[in-house]
């Protein structure tokens, strides 16, 4: 399990020994494919910020149950966010590039795929986006306007030293 939102909110309510309210999103194993199934998580879209669904797809990517359902919603939320964290972006370019990250093939693929929508939006359709990244140099998050896929890879990729 891991904390979507509000770690330093928990922390608090810890040191002052209150049970805080909170909700918990369980995944649902498949038992026929011995998975969990990820296909509730576009009905969990009203509840959640753009930093709380990249956190899932971003910790979910390497054993998310692919359906069309799922990819339709990944693909929705990449071409229509108005921001994206760097991590995400990290996240499928290191599962693209190297088989040290992500072996099975299909996966692979499907993760490739989830980044050319990305790349379409930026350069094909020529949709900029905010992207909320790190910045080595200040060492701290920023949010900065990106119109060309060079920047986002630049800011996201090259300033990673990879």
């Amino acid at each position: 399990m891991y904390v979507l939102d509000g770690h330093h909110k928990l922390v608090a309510y810890n040191n002052l020994n209150i049970n805080p309210s909170y909700i918990v999103i369980n995944r649902i194993k498949n038992e026929n494919l011995n998975s969990y199934d990820d296909s509730a998580l576009p009905e969990l879209e009203h509840y959640l910020f753009y930093y709380q669904i990249d956190h899932i797809i971003r910790h979910g990517i390497d054993y998310m149950k692919i359906s069309d359902k799922l990819t339709n919603y990944i693909d929705d939320f990449l071409r229509n966010t108005e921001r994206i964290k760097d991590t995400l972006i990290f996240t499928f370019y290191k599962n693209i590039s190297t088989n040290q990250f992500q072996i099975d093939q299909y996966r692979r693929a499907w993760i490739l795929e989830r980044f050319q929508v990305l790349f379409n939006r930026m350069v094909k359709e020529d949709r900029p986006l905010i992207l909320d990244f790190f910045c080595q140099k200040t060492q701290n998050r920023r949010y900065e306007l990106i119109k060309k896929w060079e920047e986002a890879l630049e800011l996201v990729i090259y300033d990673r030293n990879l």
